[in-house]
């Protein structure tokens, strides 16, 4: 499987492509055409959206005939951004992952395991942008935000504790 990437944030291009990236461009509408061009005739089955808001636009204009679009998250809180024309003339579907629902015991909950030991076994690169404390919660979730993976070190001692 080969991926192509939107990034919000081009401090990230270098993390994304050290993880094993294919290609990565700048979430704007005009990478598109860039990635279009990159890809050929390569069918787009698979587009994954964490963002949602416009962004989705640039996910589903890549999707080729019988592929699936499928949201887990919505950092920019703004609704997807799906014409109706993808959805009818390329016959995409359009799916909801949620970690709390009653299938993550039985599904999610396995994959993450997998995806785990991947990570350990450094077969997987997650790079992490940025590490904190609790007492900087705020700038942690600033930066996630902005994009990046960050990690809390909730072993760390905090003024005042």
């Amino acid at each position: 499987m080969r991926t192509i990437n939107f990034a919000r944030n081009e401090a990230t291009f270098e993390e994304l492509k050290a993880a094993g990236a294919d290609i990565v461009l700048p979430d704007r509408p005009e990478s598109v055409a860039i990635a279009k061009e990159l890809i050929g005739d390569a069918p787009v089955r698979l587009g994954v959206d964490g963002v949602g808001g416009a962004a989705t636009l640039n996910l589903a204009s890549l999707l080729t005939e019988n592929s699936a679009l499928v949201a887990y998250s919505a950092v920019s809180g703004d609704p997807m951004h799906v014409p109706y024309f993808i959805l009818t003339s390329k016959r995409a579907t359009v799916h909801g992952f949620f970690a709390g629902a009653r299938d993550y015991v039985t599904e999610t909950a396995p994959a993450i395991r997998e995806a785990g030991a991947l990570i350990a076994s450094g077969d997987l690169v997650v790079p992490v942008a940025g590490v904190y404390t609790l007492d900087k919660i705020q700038d942690a979730l600033d930066h996630l935000f902005r994009g990046g993976k960050i990690l809390l070190d909730l072993r760390a001692s905090t003024a005042g504790n």
